[in-house]
């Protein structure tokens, strides 16, 4: 069985600053990104996502998980867990592109400084 990520119950942890269970859920949803290559599956669940295109969705998902997380992360009393979720989120962060998109070709523009 696949563990589920619950991004309605991370922002509750998060936005009523239960921190350790707050970082175990995000370890949760690091490790469930990594596993699925970045690509939301049925293992992410979230209200208010009803009538939203796919796409939609993604977006609406990631930016929730992103300003949950920039919370946690700003909130002063917040603490790095034990080196065994952080090892987790360093893999996530050195190995798989999170609610993110494959980087764009870069264009080349050439420009003068006068």
């Amino acid at each position: 069985m696949e563990t589920l990520f619950s991004l309605d119950h991370f922002e509750q942890l998060v936005y009523t600053r239960q921190h350790v269970q707050a970082s175990a859920q995000l370890s949760v949803a690091l490790a469930r990104l990594q596993q699925t290559r970045g690509e939301l599956d049925t293992t992410f669940q979230a209200s208010c996502m009803t009538g939203l295109s796919a796409e939609e969705q993604r977006q609406r998902f990631c930016t929730r998980l992103t300003s949950a997380v920039s919370t946690l992360f700003a909130d002063p009393d917040f603490r790095l867990p034990p080196p065994s979720t952080t090892d987790c989120f360093s893999r996530c962060v050195n190995g798989s592109a999170c609610c993110s998109r494959p980087p764009r070709q870069a264009t080349r523009t050439t420009s003068s400084v006068t």
